[in-house]
């Protein structure tokens, strides 16, 4: 089957693609800030190993 259809093929482009929306746009502005921010905590090296944080816990509460 071919067509030069440009709305045949628009139509069939969309049901391809259709779940390949970027995530982020149906984010809110809130998740979005709270992401970007920890993107930025990153590149910044302002981060900690998650298994040292849990030792340190695990040392504060431990009772």
């Amino acid at each position: 089957m071919s067509t030069d259809n440009e709305q045949v093929l628009s139509q069939i482009r969309d049901l391809l693609f259709e779940d390949e929306e970027d995530f982020w746009y149906s984010l809110d502005d809130e998740t979005k800030t709270s992401i970007e921010r920890g993107v930025n905590d990153y590149e910044q090296e302002r981060v900690r190993p998650h298994d040292v944080v849990m030792e340190e816990l695990k040392a504060k509460y431990k009772k």
